[in-house]
């Protein structure tokens, strides 16, 4: 068995790939402002915002790939659509003129677009004031030291971006006001959009975009390999994972639960009375709200690590005996504590669907289990 998960791993350099990714209608929009259809290939944000590859008309046609600066923008078929903006030099930022293409996530009066980059926590937003016309670029804001007359320093972030949206959200009519506590963040900023945006919503069209979200099931059964304690145990296990392929083809998030039947090898003995032993049954129930998988991006044989959080329902049946006769019987619900679990794994692809082996610690009382299943 130790031999077993390297074999496969090696394996999957040996079977040619199953791709992730695929082609799916869409557009591309010409610097012309023409709309030619066709198929685009699926990707995730961030790399969308460099350049896109098209076909035109068939899935298997010839492919050209556009970058920033030879396209207007482009959509897919399921809403999800990118623009061109340029940024740099003439902005406050002072930074190098990049072209990119960002991701359209509201539309209204104020359309606002979003572009994912490497090394900051939040990502780029642009403005479009369709009144006038006028574009804006936020970004995380940085910290820059400052030296006070007394020779005292002390860090102080720039907030460029509440000017150059309260400009975006102010007109000749009336002056845009930012709570004082706003922060950058791309949870708060579309929520004063939608909010400046809802007072326009007879004149302009208000939408926003949603992510479509994959979901598959996985279905486990295992048994402990390598015991804790003397403890035979047996663990079934059903979990959903989300994948939002928009952001990452390498991280899932799952929620789930399991439950693990555990006894010991034998029953034990009485620490004070040599006659009495002790024998009994555990039950685990393992609710996990929250968890995280990081897999290969594709491949016939996909390894991956997993970690969830949650919280451990542990019951129990126990029961005493004197010259093999059984003089006691208690059940209880003996503990309720925070659960961590954690584990490897692989994903051997089977049409759509996938065969799931994987090692997994379990606690004092499980020890190693080695996990069979399937994942649909």
């Amino acid at each position: 068995m130790k031999f077993l998960f390297p074999h496969l791993i090696i394996l999957n350099f040996l079977i040619p790939s199953a791709l992730a990714q695929e082609f799916i209608p869409g557009h591309i929009l010409t610097l012309e402002g023409d709309t030619v259809k066709g198929f685009l290939l699926n990707g995730i944000d961030k790399e969308l915002s460099l350049k896109t590859i098209f076909r035109e008309g068939s899935a298997d046609g010839p492919e050209k790939i556009y970058f920033p600066t030879d396209l207007l923008g482009f959509g897919f078929s399921s809403g999800r659509a990118f623009r061109q903006f340029t940024f740099g030099e003439s902005d406050l930022s002072k930074t190098p003129k990049n072209t990119v293409f960002a991701k359209e996530v509201i539309t209204g009066r104020v359309a606002q677009y979003v572009l994912e980059r490497g090394g900051v926590p939040q990502p780029d937003i642009f403005l479009i004031q369709n009144k006038t016309g006028e574009e804006y670029h936020l970004a995380q804001p940085s910290t820059v030291l400052i030296t006070a007359p007394n020779g005292k320093k002390y860090r102080h972030e720039t907030e460029v971006y509440r000017g150059l949206m309260q400009l975006a959200l102010s007109d000749d009519q009336q002056n845009y006001i930012l709570p004082e506590k706003f922060k950058y963040g791309l949870k708060t900023i579309s929520k004063e959009i939608l909010k400046y945006n809802q007072s326009f919503q007879n004149d302009y069209m208000i939408s926003v975009y949603k992510p479509i979200y994959q979901y598959n099931y996985n279905f486990t059964a295992g048994y402990s390999i390598i015991r804790f304690n003397e403890m035979i145990a047996y663990i079934i296990s059903f979990y959903r994972h989300r994948h939002n392929l928009e952001k990452s083809r390498k991280w899932t998030t799952f929620k789930g639960i399991s439950f693990k039947y555990a006894y010991p090898e034998k029953p034990w003995g009485d620490r004070f009375d040599p006659d009495k032993f002790h024998d009994g049954q555990y039950f685990y129930l393992s609710i996990l709200p929250i968890g995280y998988n990081f897999h290969s991006e594709s491949g016939f044989i996909r390894p991956y690590a997993f970690l969830g959080f949650g919280i451990d329902l542990v019951f129990y049946n126990s029961k005493t005996l004197v010259n093999n006769e059984v003089v006691e019987r208690k059940s209880s619900l003996s503990e309720i504590f925070p659960a961590i679990i954690l584990g490897t794994g692989i994903k051997m692809k089977i049409g759509s669907d996938y065969f799931i082996a994987e090692l997994a610690p379990k606690g004092i009382y499980g020890g190693i289990f080695l996990n069979i299943g399937y994942s649909f």
